[in-house]
């Protein structure tokens, strides 16, 4: 049995990467620092139509329903307020702890399993093995590792993988899930 991908971050990015890893056959741990979801973290967050794509993609369309407000276009305006530039954007403004508390939940009720309180100290690669060193003195093993906490990361996503591409080829659904070369050399 392959070992699960090692999620690090439990709040939009790491569950939603969850869902797509599961709908290609992929299985994953979401671990959290926090001690508890933190749904009612974070200020306002404007998810743009690419974004709306993604949580349809995923299977979330209906569940965004509600928690926020159409936001049709963005105005730009100097230091003396004059009008700069409008822009339509089609983008729905919701709180972030309110999404991310819908992708979590749709996350949970697929089985995915979550872990909260653990900070990560440290991640090796030994001989193939990818190793996430906690805080609290625990450890996980997976097949990867990938980063998707906010502040630790600087808003990137980071990745250590020793699966092979054959086997990611393996787990692809077509329609679901793709794991080419190319995009993996960008």
């Amino acid at each position: 049995m392959a070992q699960p991908v090692v999620i690090v971050g439990g709040g939009i990015g790491g569950p939603a990467l969850s869902i797509a890893l599961q709908r290609a056959g992929i299985d994953s741990i979401v671990y959290e620092a926090s001690n508890r979801p933190r749904d009612d973290a974070g200020a306002f967050l404007n998810l743009a139509p690419n974004g709306l794509s993604v949580l349809r993609a995923l299977g979330l369309g209906a569940r965004h329903d509600g928690l926020g407000f159409q936001n049709d276009q963005l105005i730009f305006h100097n230091e003396t307020s004059r009008t700069l530039a409008e822009v339509p954007v089609g983008g729905v403004t919701v709180m972030r702890g309110a999404i991310s508390r819908v992708i979590r939940e749709a996350a949970q009720e697929a089985g995915i399993r979550f872990e909260f309180g653990k900070t990560l100290s440290s991640v090796t690669d030994r001989d193939g093995r990818i190793t996430a060193r906690f805080a609290d003195g625990t450890a996980a093993e997976g097949s990867c590792f990938v980063g998707c906490r906010r502040h630790t990361f600087a808003s990137q996503i980071q990745l250590l993988c020793r699966r092979s591409e054959a086997d990611l080829h393996r787990h692809h659904q077509p329609g679901r899930c793709s794991a080419d070369k190319s995009s993996a050399d960008r």
